[in-house]
Parts: structure tokens; C-alpha cells; sequence
């Protein structure tokens, strides 16, 4: 998925809301950035069942950003990637009576070094 510099994406492990995730799940999302841009990613719910079902951030350099299970990370916490990044969701056969995970993704504009954010697309876009 390209994540344009007029939008953002929703990643929704949960089709069902307002009820619970769905077992057996196996989502991958790969998003790629426009030239002179990274990519972020903010949490916006968290809730599945702990240990056995997971949500995975890795970067463009193949490096894990976050393992998440249960009620971590938090709504809020944020993680950037230059270039690309995959986020992974996998639940397993039982006990759905969890949320799921919301994630938005979004750009920022590199400038040398810096990483700003674009204040259009920023959480929730």
C-alpha cells in the first residue's frame, strides 16, 4: 500500500466492530513511501488476547519495532520507519473476545535529517 501525501491508511484487524476480532487471523500490510518521505504509525486501540495473538511493526531495515500482545503498546504510541514498513497481525483459534488492533498510518517529510510530520495527516489524518 502507498500511503499518498494527501492521506492516510486505517489498518483494522477488527471488520467486525463494534463486536470482537475474528480467530484464526493472518493480515500483513506493507506500505511504502513517496520519495522524501517516512512512514509513521500510531496505535489507536490495542486489545487482543495475551500471548496468543500478536501485532508486529518492522521497519525497511528488517528490524521489529514493536511485539505486541494483550494491552501493549498503549493507544498513542507512535513508530516511524524511512522508506517502508510491514505491520503483521496474527490471532489464534480461540477466545475472540477481544477488540483487535486500530493503526493509522501516515507520512512524514524528511528534510536532511529532520523528520516532520505532516500536520494534515498526523493521527487519525
Amino acid at each position: 500500500v502507498s500511503v499518498t501525501p494527501t492521506g492516510s491508511y486505517l489498518i483494522n484487524t477488527n471488520p467486525n466492530q463494534p463486536t470482537y476480532a475474528t480467530d484464526n487471523m493472518r493480515c500483513t500490510w506493507t506500505f511504502t513511501a513517496p520519495t522524501s518521505y517516512a512512514l509513521g504509525l500510531t496505535i489507536a486501540k490495542f486489545s487482543t488476547e495475551s500471548t496468543y495473538d500478536y501485532f508486529y511493526v518492522v521497519n525497511n531495515a528488517g528490524t521489529t519495532l514493536v511485539t505486541g500482545s494483550g494491552s501493549s503498546p498503549a493507544a498513542g504510541t507512535a513508530y516511524y520507519s524511512p522508506v517502508s514498513m510491514s505491520a503483521r497481525f496474527t490471532s489464534d483459534t480461540s477466545n475472540s473476545n477481544y477488540a483487535g488492533v486500530q493503526a493509522n498510518v501516515y507520512f512524514a517529510c524528511i528534510s536532511g535529517t529532520t523528520l516532520t510530520l505532516n500536520a494534515n495527516n498526523s493521527y487519525f489524518g
